[in-house]
């Protein structure tokens, strides 16, 4: 799942690399932060993430994707 895309980067990136808070990521030049969700539907065995952005478009889910279903990884080809 985290093979490297078409720009040699990971394609599901986890971390923000420690940064928090107002100050602390992002929110400069026109940058408006965002911040990843993970929902867990334990029935059906599935996992969905996406994330949403702090201003504007509030209610869009970005770069959303199925990273697990019926309790099976689904790789980059695989998710919806």
């Amino acid at each position: 799942m985290l093979e490297p895309d078409a720009n040699d980067k990971p394609s599901l990136w986890m971390c923000y690399g420690g940064g928090a808070g107002l100050g602390g990521y992002g929110g400069y030049n026109d940058y408006v932060r965002r911040v990843r969700f993970f929902e867990f539907d334990i029935g059906p065995g599935r996992v969905t993430t996406y994330k949403r952005l702090e201003w504007g478009q509030t209610e869009a889910k970005i770069d959303e994707m199925m990273i697990i279903d019926g309790g099976a990884v689904k790789g980059p080809s695989e998710a919806s």
